[in-house]
């Protein structure tokens, strides 16, 4: 897994996230304090999540196995 954020993330609040393997499918869980959009890109082999909100997405350090 890899994420990028906006050059302008650093001045906001960072946004936990979770993520489990559940046998045949991954869940990402991202922790907003409110709801917002999002959309979601599918090219070849990667998604790609685009959120409304400005943050700055705090990801787990062990990502690789996902």
């Amino acid at each position: 897994m890899r994420c990028s954020s906006p050059s302008s993330a650093a001045s906001v609040a960072a946004v936990p996230v979770r993520l489990g393997a559940h046998g045949a499918y991954t869940r990402v869980v991202v922790d907003f304090t409110r709801r917002t959009a999002y959309r979601i890109e599918q090219r070849g082999g990667a998604i790609t999540l685009t959120f409304d909100t400005p943050a700055g997405i705090a990801v787990p350090g062990d990502t690789e196995k996902f």
